[in-house]
């Protein structure tokens, strides 16, 4: 009989394990990219009582999922918690921004708002679907003169894009008050082995319990089980206080047993019912740069299944590696559309002076007539010679670089030393995961945020150069040994994300908008333009102080080929935002390309600035016109004798990993470029 009854247990056993799916690698992925705040944790929850189903999980009125197994002495309650600091929407203005509301409300996150300036991040709709929006954010080309920007860690300043304009358009995509905003996230594996994440201190715990569910074995508990998956634990571990709460009568539990980050404090009135808090050191706790040791919490799992008598088995982690480069793209077959393109380009990563890959797109874009040539400084050049020796000579520039930094140096602890190349809000880099661009493939890791982050009134706009990056190495031979080298460039990761109606949301939209306009003209221009001098320019290192432009234009020059008008193709830094002063760069988004007239480094002839307002109405092409900040390539040709006429289109939060246009525009400004090359 007792064989009998082992027989059967073990049959339960692996039954049990069997119909357990998926693996705790893949556990961790889904769980830390699954916005779960206080109290809206009902995608989490569902999804890990559906992994569970074969020990028929309970779920409480709080939403808790609770596995209950065996019976009798000792009775033992393992427990975790599922949720995150988030937001909720609680206001929604009629231009069809989100106004939120922090849960915890009242819990220290430092730097949290902060950090969520100008990012991606997801608003959860009436239907469960999650749509893409973004963090407003300062653009660094408006902030010169202002004496009093906005401060980016107080709630009153954060607004949520969702590409809308209206309030209408807002609930007709299902966004109601109360809805569920989260960071967009993803988990990266740095080089020890370590697990990067915003959440990975929130979700360690989850994943650890169901891999010991999944591989869990009857036979060998002794009394009974209560494994439970915590809701509401950043608002007081109402989740906890929940499943402590016992029917009169029942015994007590004879042990406690709680998983989850030590930077997320017990109630003071529950922490004596548990006994046991096991935990894991979770580096940058709180911000999207956060981390555990993946060694530490194979050690940790192991632990949990001897406290239960439970197989040893090494649990499978998520493994160290290089990860691929976005791939070139395909020649197209037949005419792509601009935003085609752009989603095409905007992968790509081009920091100067590692512009090649951006340069290898574009060419692999063009038509198949077009055969530029690459200039010594990395240029990449397209010309129509089709005319007269007295025709004017116009080039159109836009630049393949990008703003990022580079590895300056790595410190004998294995950290890289960074400098910018370019100009950037530190709020939107410091503190967040990033990729480092080596020879051999793109290897993850975080941004180090200052000594004294946590302390009240911090700010990172004080912050000087160099900056520090962990990329999981713990010395300078591991670092190489990643295949890590000074001049590497290094960036945030970026993804073409769609928005409401055409709005779309990037990094590094300046410049592939522009490098895609001038893509999309080339296909519609054709291989003959009779009687017209017109020269296509992608640049290389415009970020970096116009590089590319300069080299060129002295090279022209030197040559008698200077031209007589340069179009510099690029952003129109627009006051389109609720955080910004609308005195000047009033552009709104939609409403067409950008007349650049006055900028940092230019100023259009007001005689001219109307005559391309006037081409643009004619050819009833949507248009406006403005001053901005910053500078363009077209000024490099100006001290040659050039007449510099920047052309841009809308682009709110310059400069960040949430950049956001209306592709409407591209389509203009591919519209004015063609009209141009006929009719200038």
């Amino acid at each position: 009989m007792r064989r009998l009854a082992f027989a059967l247990c073990l049959l339960a056993a692996t039954a049990l394990a069997q119909t357990v799916p998926g693996s705790l690698a893949q556990d961790l992925r889904d769980y830390v990219a699954t916005p779960a705040i206080p109290g809206y944790e009902g995608a989490l929850a569902r999804h890990i009582a559906n992994e569970l189903a074969a020990f028929n999980p309970i779920r409480d009125n709080l939403n808790n999922v609770i596995v209950r197994i065996g019976s009798g002495a000792p009775r033992r309650l393992l427990v975790t918690g599922l949720d995150e600091p988030g937001y909720v929407v609680t206001a929604i203005t009629p231009g069809g921004y989100l106004r939120l509301q922090r849960l915890p409300t009242h819990a220290r996150l430092p730097l949290f708002n902060a950090l969520a300036n100008a990012q991606p991040l997801k608003v959860i709709t009436t239907s469960g679907a999650a749509l893409n929006g973004v963090m407003s954010g300062l653009s660094i080309h408006l902030q010169p003169g202002r004496l009093q920007p906005p401060n980016p860690d107080d709630l009153d300043n954060l607004y949520v894009d969702i590409g809308a304009s209206s309030a209408a358009q807002v609930r007709r995509a299902g966004v109601r008050i109360l809805s569920p905003v989260a960071l967009d996230r993803r988990l990266y594996v740095l080089g020890r082995g370590q697990l990067a994440a915003l959440s990975i201190g929130d979700r360690f715990g989850a994943a650890a319990l169901v891999h010991l569910l999944r591989h869990f074995d009857p036979a060998r508990l002794t009394g009974s089980l209560e494994v439970a998956f915590l809701t509401q634990e950043w608002t007081g571990n109402r989740g906890l206080a929940r499943v402590l709460e016992r029917p009169a009568g029942a015994p007590p539990w004879d042990q406690v047993i709680y998983v989850g980050p030590a930077g997320q404090p017990l109630n003071r009135a529950l922490r004596s019912q548990v006994t046991d808090h096991w935990t894991l050191p979770v580096a940058w706790f709180g911000t999207p740069a956060a981390f555990i040791s993946g060694h530490a919490y194979a050690a940790l799992i192991q632990r949990l299944a001897a406290a239960l008598h439970q197989p040893p088995a090494a649990p499978a982690l998520p493994r160290p590696g290089n990860l691929a480069p976005p791939p070139t793209p395909a020649r197209p077959a037949v005419e792509p559309t601009p935003t085609q393109i752009l989603q095409a380009l905007t992968p790509l990563y081009g920091v100067d002076p590692h512009e090649a890959p951006v340069r290898r797109a574009v060419r692999a874009l063009l038509p198949p007539w077009a055969h530029p040539i690459t200039d010594e400084d990395g240029n990449l050049i397209l010309h129509w010679g089709d005319s007269g020796p007295h025709a004017a000579k116009i080039l159109f520039i836009a630049h393949t670089d990008e703003v990022g930094f580079e590895v300056q140096s790595i410190a004998p602890d294995g950290a890289l030393l960074l400098r910018p190349r370019g100009g950037m809000d530190l709020d939107y880099y410091l503190g967040h995961p990033m990729l480092v661009h080596t020879a051999t493939g793109m290897r993850p890791g975080v941004m180090e945020l200052p000594a004294g982050w946590r302390e009240p009134g911090f700010h990172l706009r004080r912050q000087r150069p160099p900056f520090r990056a962990d990329v999981g190495a713990r010395s300078a031979a591991e670092a190489a040994a990643l295949g890590i080298a000074v001049g590497d460039s290094v960036t945030i990761p970026k993804k073409y994300r769609a928005l409401l109606g055409d709005r779309a949301t990037a990094r590094a939209f300046d410049d592939r908008v522009g490098d895609a306009s001038l893509i999309a003209a080339a296909w519609r221009l054709g291989p003959h333009v009779p009687g017209r001098d017109i020269t296509l320019a992608w640049s290389v290192g415009e970020e970096v102080g116009l590089d590319g432009a300069k080299a060129l234009a002295k090279r022209l020059a030197a040559g008698g080929r200077t031209p007589n008008y340069v179009f510099a193709i690029d952003t129109f830094v627009s006051s389109d935002s609720p955080l910004e002063s609308h005195r000047f760069a009033d552009a709104p988004l939609g409403h067409g390309i950008v007349i650049r007239a006055v900028d940092d480094a230019s100023i259009t002839p007001w005689p001219l600035a109307r005559r391309l307002q006037s081409i643009a109405r004619a050819a009833h092409i949507p248009v406006q016109i403005g001053a901005t900040g910053g500078g363009t390539d077209a000024s490099a040709f100006v001290p040659y004798g050039a007449i510099a006429l920047p052309i841009g289109w809308p682009l709110r939060y310059s400069h960040s990993p949430g950049e956001v246009i209306a592709t409407r525009d591209l389509d203009s400004l591919t519209r004015m470029l063609v009209t141009l090359a006929h009719s200038w």
